[in-house]
């Protein structure tokens, strides 16, 4: 094999490689939105319930509607939030997830 054909071969599988990247990171984007979208409606259908769970929901939605980080919402659901709370957020990436 020339080396033309080497470099060539390399050159084109690195496009397809980008070219995958680039749309799952895409499709990562467009799914993140969905479910901050799905998070906001679902703390804000939850609202009123209990005066104690309506806390930790103010903060779900501050967060999804500020936070560019999608790990932050994941590590307040896991570390600070309600029981309540977290459970509403996991099932809404869930029912998401799922779709």
């Amino acid at each position: 094999m020339a080396a033309a054909e080497i470099e060539n071969e390399w050159k084109s599988r690195y496009r397809e490689v980008l070219a995958d990247l680039e749309t799952k990171e895409r499709e990562w984007s467009e799914l993140e939105a969905a479910l901050r979208r799905a998070a906001s409606q679902l703390a804000i259908a939850a609202m009123g319930q209990d005066a104690a769970l309506d806390g930790s929901l103010d903060e779900v939605l501050d967060l999804v509607k500020s936070s560019h980080d999608s790990g932050e919402l994941t590590t307040y659901a896991v570390e600070k939030a309600s029981p309540t709370a977290t459970v509403l957020i996991f099932h809404c990436f869930l029912r998401y997830r799922r779709a």
